[in-house]
């Protein structure tokens, strides 16, 4: 291996990082609810680019954080979930060359499950999360760097299942970084965009809160850099090898082989080494599962970036982008590295007119609205029943009693044949839009606010429109619904089910409730249908709420045996004194509802033809609502 040049070396920098080490059971104080732990030793651990140590002393370590109480004791370096908070840290001190802390646990469900698995030696190990200021490079052991951390800030401490083995160098390291492996001589680099070990953007978050701080160079004024002999001044550096590899996902054997080479030798291998991995057969299940797969890398992104808009948790593979804005997303998309005094008008102007960065946006929006659009249940899904179509064509459905009766069988054992008949009300998908852009100005900024303001209107919007439609079909024909195949409204005198005007009371509602009963099938079978939702406008919500309400009576007149019995769906869209009894719409359906089953529900898609500066995205709902039987509901015009 060609000798290495002092400049060339590779320099880690300031990323949250974690190491393991051991409870001390034996300390466990069940009144204070409390363990001590050796939180650090400093052992060499080796890391993907070198070897890394931890400096042991009151001048190396930062506890600003814990002395004031701010390091909590957490599930696995779960940084992003409330639950995932097991206690606090305390008294952390250095006592014979180790860092040692106090863990009490909290007074919540998992603070109690972790104690008592602690209690009874289940767990044993736990993992401190810190943040390295100062690196010096102490020695070379295997032809690789030993980088020691001389200062340092402890961030928090977790809870771990995996046994600590200080002799195999066993860890648990954040989102983002590679597994310590023995067995990997190699030290493999990681993913360019999985890892991100890049420097942070003017905009970005670099709080190191949120756990996945992207990386930064450290201080050169505080590393050791010697002048380069003049002979040299033209082969390239370490730092420049390894932005070529990060950017072709290429590993330390091939950092390795281009020492002392140029630039234009490295470029030039990289190239080649680009060729033959894509001429590559590729491993299917791998990329399946993986941010190697292009789809599954866009669909952590836009998690990340919507779970941020709304302030909720990510999926595991989003974790390590939910520090990165919305410029940083653009340049990942094209396979560029976060820099300093980088130009984000300049990289978000260019991602949009690539493939993915536009479809990151469309499933942010997307991931928003299905949030806020699942939320809600408006009242017409109460009273009507889904069923989603396969296509746009008309699809017919079957009235209750379509299927014949059941006769005897006879003493030969022959059985008669009865047809069902064909269902005679039909119902088509129909397709509704609307536009909204998003501005190349709203993306700079990093406006994820008005993302969310975007996604939950359009979501509110959607509903509002479904809601419409399902009363404006229901209360077709000045209150008696849309007609049907046998040339009658929905609720008519000739189906049964259209009654004398009565206001909400015992005697109207009994009434009611046994005209729900005596409906028949085709072939005249009683149905005995149950009434369970009464449906009325804002006009009789108050009567209505009085009159289901129980309420045990004093004499025997004032009994009222409706009291409790049936579900009270109040809608705006009915405005007059009318109310409607339903039977349970998914036993006995008078209007159904539903989207197209590839689409269930409202979708974001880019207009790709649109002139605005920015994305422009189309709020595309495919949908139908129609009439299905008149067998289980009834109404009255009301009084």
């Amino acid at each position: 291996m060609p000798k290495k040049i002092e400049e060339q070396r590779f320099e880690p920098g300031n990323q949250q990082l974690s190491r393991s080490a051991d409870l001390t059971p034996s300390t466990y104080d069940e009144n204070a609810r409390s363990v001590v732990a050796v939180l650090s030793t400093g052992s060499r651990v080796r890391r993907w680019w070198d070897f890394e140590e931890l400096e042991i002393s009151d001048s190396a370590i930062d506890l600003t954080r814990a002395d004031s109480g701010q390091v909590k004791l957490l599930d696995h370096h779960n940084q992003y979930e409330r639950n995932a908070v097991l206690g606090a840290v305390s008294n952390v001190r250095i006592e014979g060359g180790q860092l040692v802390g106090l863990l009490t646990f909290a007074d919540s469900d998992v603070g109690r499950d972790a104690e008592g698995q602690v209690k009874r030696g289940e767990l044993s190990s736990v993992s401190i999360g810190y943040k390295v200021d100062n690196w010096e490079r102490t020695g070379v052991e295997d032809e690789r760097d030993i980088w020691t951390a001389r200062k340092w800030e402890l961030l928090e401490v977790s809870l771990v299942s995996v046994p600590a083995d200080p002799a195999a160098n066993i860890r648990s390291l954040p989102k983002g970084e590679i597994s310590e492996n023995p067995n990997n001589e190699d030290g493999n680099m990681p993913n360019p965009v999985d890892t991100q070990r890049t420097k942070p953007s003017d905009n970005q978050d670099n709080s190191t809160n949120g756990g996945d701080t992207p990386a930064s160079e450290p201080d050169q004024h505080n590393q050791p850099v010697n002048d380069p002999a003049p002979e040299q001044r033209s082969v390239a550096s370490t730092e420049q090898i390894c932005d070529v590899a990060e950017r072709s996902c290429l590993d330390m054997a091939f950092i390795r082989s281009m020492d002392g080479k140029s630039m234009d030798e490295v470029n030039a291998a990289a190239l080649a080494a680009l060729q033959k991995r894509t001429s590559a057969p590729v491993n299917s299940t791998h990329n399946d599962s993986t941010l190697d797969n292009p789809e599954n890398m866009r669909a952590a992104m836009s998690d990340a970036l919507a779970s941020r808009a709304m302030g909720a948790q990510p999926s595991e593979q989003s974790r390590q982008f939910m520090s990165y804005s919305i410029a940083d997303v653009a340049a990942a998309s094209m396979g560029e590295r976060a820099q300093f005094g980088r130009n984000d008008i300049d990289v978000v102007q260019r991602a949009l007119s690539t493939g993915d960065f536009p479809l990151i946006l469309e499933g942010v929006n997307n991931q928003i609205m299905r949030a806020e659009y699942d939320r809600h249940m408006p009242t017409y899904r109460e009273i009507m029943r889904r069923r989603d179509l396969p296509d746009f064509r008309a699809s017919h459905s079957y009235s209750l009693g379509d299927f014949p009766v059941l006769k005897e069988v006879t003493e030969k054992g022959e059985i008669d044949f009865g047809g069902i008949s064909e269902g005679k009300e039909s119902a088509k998908l129909q397709t509704f839009g609307r536009r909204v852009s998003i501005t190349r100005q709203m993306l700079v900024n990093d406006n994820l606010g008005a993302f969310a303001d975007i996604g939950r209107r359009a979501a509110l919007a959607v509903l509002l429109f479904e809601n419409g439609l399902g009363y404006k079909t229901l209360l077709s024909n000045g209150g008696k619904g849309p007609k049907l195949s046998d040339g009658k409204e929905l609720f008519h005198a000739g189906h049964n089910n259209l009654l004398a005007v009565a206001p909400i009371g015992v005697d109207g509602m009994s009434v009611a409730r046994k005209a729900l009963r005596g409906q028949q099938s085709l072939d005249g079978q009683r149905l005995n249908i149950p009434a369970k939702k009464l449906v009325v406008g804002p006009e009789l919500e108050t009567v209505a709420e009085m009159f289901l309400t129980k309420v045990t009576p004093t004499r025997q007149e004032d009994y009222n045996p409706f009291g409790g019995k049936f579900d009270l769906v109040v809608e705006g869209e009915i405005e007059d004194d009318s109310w409607r009894l339903f039977a349970d719409p998914n036993v006995n359906d008078v209007l159904i509802y539903g989207y197209l089953q590839q689409n269930p529900g409202p979708i974001f898609m880019r207009n790709h033809s649109s002139p605005v500066d920015g994305v422009e995205l189309v709020v595309v709902l495919d949908f139908y609502v129609s009439a299905s039987d008149y067998r289980g509901a009834v109404m009255n015009p009301g009084a």
